[in-house]
């Protein structure tokens, strides 16, 4: 094809992809993002860079001390948030332009070797693609590890760059330090990469054994040094990297049913067909067949030479063609990265449970963050199809029947694709994206505090505490109050040095203080007595209803997840792959130890005149977990019926707190929303409708009996809190309207 043909259907091809996925932003929100979500938290290093006020070493950024990918992600950032504004649509335009950059390398790949018809082929799968891949793409890293896919495109270059000098023996010395430098980099930025660079070693010493030469191996290594670098500095301050990969590497072992469950739901599972469904649709099975039906077909095309060599006694695999070796590369690697995974301690599972959290990653219907580290196998299923599908159509002994079996699906699978891009858009969405926040200083507060990069001395703490942003210092109290405790267990700090710091800090933020105070006792009870009696006889009201919600509710959180509203909903072939997990689980949260029984005798031993304190601390945790939980389901992940067990008294407190949790997160959510500086403009008021309507929708199809309790501790909660002046005149608009609120 003439140089300018297929320029124009690069252009076209591009063209298609900013459509699709453009539209996904603008009209798709609800399917692209949620405010539970930790996306937010790479927008809080670009803004303060561009507010001029870095609060803490660089490291601190990473959010999570085991991979670089949030804090390259915010500096990367910096530019969109200057340019874009800094709602979270700058982050889904940033995960775009990684989207971009990854179609464009695995275009050119692909042409290079295989010609412009397996490039188009390609582009069109990668434009309009399954329907998580293409959601999936437009969320932040920390939830898809999406910049890994630049990263393996341009070292997919590079390493059949490598491999084709094996034919002129002239291989450039930049070329060996880059592939250096991106697979250290690469693995700085999440372990997943360590699969691939596995992957891409069994290729080199296969068909390139001479890497092995020492000149070569210094090249590389001087590379990998530059871009592992970051994870080398960091190893000085803190050993969280070495020991998660140190964990990954040592507890490596053979787990049958793994292998079962990767391929016989994850693989399927995850090209997200079945969406909004949890099930596993007809469809993802179809295209998990017309996937190995082209690894097949790669297969078969690229060894029959080798073996008519091989019998000829011949080397076959060393003469194996440039184009049949990236074949066998792109349609190798998910089979070689499932194994992998199956073989690694990293498990997909349908939620997970630490007892000190309670259920964390309950993924709903979506499952875009469940799939977060298969993301990158993506543009290799659609090589692999596209390769396939071109070997077939050019090839000349393959029969007209063959070639239909690849077109009548490849057809099918673009159509079907382009119907559920239009399913996932909606005017309802137009313009929602504008209306939330690319930040998060809430997630941050205990990074800044309590991380391992945090300050030692308590006066600076302090210092970052009262300086933190106004509407997220509460959360920035709540860390200050756990690294109080924390100096009083260690015997760092006296209980009257405690006070004195206690003393300093706002009244308003005292509650938050004790928050993060009580919550140290899931550690150790017996470490955190002279605490609790420190706050027991001076702020007895804020301990017992701390006590609730921060100790008792998670030491006994198993005995109020609604195991059956959890169970059902997930369909029966997800119970049946993960039955044995499920079983486990169902065993952890029975124990006698910490069932409903154990709960209501520590609740009884609480001194009388506080018990309802506690209560309606423990209320409030269900409440809370209720709004936040993606499913929007009542009682659920914790059931609110537990308070059928207490008489009138406790039993109307406890559900004061359900409600209280409600205003908890309803607040929480409404400090993720990018409000307009003016209170007064009409957009306001609708920004804050989005949180306030998907709160009142799910507390009013709690049980009509309990809603006054309900409603009155949600005013109570929202009239007690320090709330901006805006939203503070807007919640006394709206909560008269509460007492209108009946049972649907």
């Amino acid at each position: 094809m003439k140089q300018k043909g297929w320029i124009y259907l690069l252009a076209a091809l591009i063209l298609l992809f900013l459509l699709q996925r453009g539209a996904l932003i603008l009209f798709g929100y609800s399917h692209i993002s949620h405010p539970g979500i930790d996306e937010p938290v790479s927008g809080v290093l670009a803004c303060d860079i561009l507010d001029g006020q870095i609060r803490a070493p660089l490291f601190t950024y990473e959010y999570l001390n085991r991979s670089g990918d949030v804090l390259i992600e915010g500096l990367l950032l910096v530019p969109y948030f200057a340019l874009v504004g800094r709602s979270i649509c700058s982050t889904k335009v940033f995960a775009l332009t990684s989207a971009l950059i990854t179609f464009l390398c695995w275009f050119m790949f692909i042409r290079k070797y295989q010609g412009v018809l397996a490039a188009v082929l390609f582009g069109l799968l990668f434009a309009l693609p399954p329907p998580l891949f293409a959601r999936q793409s437009l969320i932040g890293t920390i939830s898809s590890h999406h910049m890994l896919n630049p990263l393996i495109a341009v070292q997919s270059l590079l390493l059949f760059k490598i491999l084709k000098t094996r034919y002129n023996n002239a291989l450039p010395v930049w070329t060996i330090v880059a592939c250096g430098l991106f697979a250290g980099l690469g693995i700085y930025i999440f372990y997943t990469y360590l699969l691939f660079l596995g992957f891409c070693g069994i290729i080199l010493l296969l068909f390139f054994p001479q890497i092995l030469y020492i000149r070569t191996i210094v090249l590389i290594g001087c590379g990998f040094i530059i871009g592992f670098l970051p994870w080398l500095l960091r190893a000085v301050s803190t050993p969280a990297g070495g020991q998660y990969l140190g964990s990954i590497l040592k507890n490596i072992g053979i787990d049958w049913w793994s292998f079962v469950q990767n391929f016989g739901f994850v693989l399927p599972h995850s090209f997200g067909y079945g969406y909004p469904s949890r099930a596993i649709s007809l469809f993802s099975i179809g295209f998990v067949v017309f996937f190995l039906f082209s690894i097949a077909i790669i297969v078969e095309h690229c060894l029959r030479p080798v073996v008519s060599r091989s019998r000829a006694g011949k080397k076959g695999h060393s003469n194996l063609s440039i184009s049949s070796l990236q074949g066998l590369f792109c349609a190798l690697f998910p089979i070689f990265f499932f194994i992998g995974l199956a073989l690694s301690p990293m498990r997909i599972m349908p939620f997970e449970y630490w007892p000190s959290i309670g259920l964390f990653a309950t993924f709903g219907p979506s499952d875009v963050i469940r799939y977060r580290w298969l993301h990158i196998l993506f543009p290799f299923y659609f090589a692999a199809i596209a390769i396939g599908v071109s070997v077939t159509l050019t090839s000349q002994h393959i029969k007209r029947f063959k070639r239909v079996l690849v077109i009548v699906p490849l057809i099918f699978f673009i159509s079907c694709n382009v119907w559920k891009s239009f399913s996932l858009y909606s005017a309802d969405d137009a313009g929602t994206i504008f209306l939330y926040k690319g930040y998060n200083y809430d997630q941050f507060a205990p990074k800044f505090l309590l991380g391992d990069f945090a300050p030692r001395d308590i006066i600076k703490a302090f210092s970052i505490t009262e300086n933190y942003p106004e509407e997220n210092r509460g959360e920035a109290f709540k860390s200050f109050g756990t690294l109080l405790a924390e100096k009083v267990i260690r015997g760092v700090m006296s209980m009257d040095q405690m006070d004195a710091m206690f003393q300093k800090v706002p009244p308003q933020y005292r509650k938050d203080c004790v928050h993060g105070m009580v919550r140290l006792a899931q550690s150790s009870e017996q470490q955190f007595q002279a605490l609790h009696k420190y706050l027991a006889g001076n702020y007895p009201t804020l301990l017992y209803e701390n006590w609730g919600s921060c100790y008792l509710g998670y030491k006994y959180y198993g005995a109020l997840v609604n195991q059956q509203i959890l169970f059902n909903a997930m369909p029966a072939s997800e119970r049946w792959f993960y039955r044995n997990f499920l079983n486990k689980f169902k065993q952890e949260i029975s124990d006698i130890h910490t069932g409903s029984s154990a709960l209501l005798k520590e609740i009884n031993a609480t001194p009388s005149m506080y018990q309802a304190d506690v209560v309606r601390g423990l209320g409030k945790l269900i409440g809370s977990e209720m709004l936040f939980d993606t499913m929007n389901t009542p009682d659920y992940p914790l059931d609110s019926n537990f308070g059928e067990n207490f008489l009138t008294p406790l039993k109307e407190a406890f559900y004061q707190g359900i409600g209280g949790g409600f205003a908890s997160t309803l607040c929480r959510f409404w400090r993720m929303q990018q409000l307009p500086e003016n209170p007064d403009v009409p957009l306001y008021a609708q920004t804050l409708d989005l949180e306030w309507g998907r709160c009142v929708a799910l507390m009013s199809r709690l049980p009509p009996g309990n809603m006054p309790a309900i409603k009155r501790g949600f005013k109570d909660e929202l009239l007690a809190r320090h709330l901006p002046a805006g939203i503070k005149r807007y919640v006394d608009i709206k909560l008269p309207f509460i007492e209108l609120l009946d049972s649907i």
